[in-house]
């Protein structure tokens, strides 16, 4: 979820009945000018729920940008339009239509990296531990790696070659975003030292504060 000033944007490639029924009604119904930006794939699984997809979009019209996650690179005749890839490189190059001056992604790790620690991509316990899984674990669409390393090695493995091919998308995105449409970018920060992102500088949470306050002081004088 991306916050400003004047709202939300919450971004969904994929949809979960729990998502539909409380989450994504309750983020619509806000009295705060939100916004939901999708994609045609995460529509159409409204059909799984019995729900329509043309009602929904009839409905929560003003409310919604729907992006195409193919046919890119973005042009002036269908500057909507991006090279299929992850929802964080999909996300990025469509943040910067709001002009932001920087960008501080958080959790952008590209997947575990077992070198600094045994977490899974997901929060629990470490794998090997002797703890009672939490009680997430037993979700039907949650993966537990308890007792199965390699399956979980080949997890990461796939994580960070989505990681790698995300950063190329994104390069792609923003070079043409500034060549075709004349769309300046601004400074990213990943906060995540170890992320598997190498596109954007990483940085940690202290580097990140200190970035802010910079930024607040340079706002402050040039009001």
């Amino acid at each position: 979820m991306h916050r400003s000033s004047c709202g939300c944007v919450a971004f969904r490639s994929t949809w979960e009945r729990p998502l539909v029924d409380s989450e994504l009604m309750g983020f619509l119904s806000r009295p705060s000018p939100n916004l939901v930006v999708a994609n045609r794939y995460a529509l159409s699984g409204f059909s799984e729920f019995g729900a329509s997809e043309n009602e929904f979009i009839a409905r929560h019209d003003k409310r919604l940008l729907v992006v195409h996650s193919d046919g890119g690179p973005p042009l002036p005749s269908r500057p909507l339009h991006f090279e299929n890839g992850s929802s964080l490189s999909l996300l990025i190059p469509l943040l910067l239509f709001a002009r932001p001056r920087r960008i501080f992604l958080f959790g952008a790790d590209g997947g575990s990296n077992p070198s600094f620690s045994k977490r899974p991509y997901f929060y629990y316990d470490d794998y090997d531990a002797d703890a009672e899984p939490q009680a997430f674990l037993n979700r039907s669409d949650t993966i537990s790696f308890r007792g199965l390393p390699r399956r979980l090695e080949e997890h990461n493995r796939r994580l960070r070659i989505d990681a790698i091919n995300a950063d190329r998308v994104m390069g792609s995105a923003l070079r043409n975003l500034k060549t075709n449409l004349g769309i300046q970018v601004p400074p990213i920060f990943n906060v995540c030292p170890h992320s598997t992102h190498r596109i954007f500088p990483r940085i940690d949470i202290d580097t990140a504060l200190a970035e802010l306050a910079r930024g607040r002081r340079r706002s402050r004088r040039e009001a």
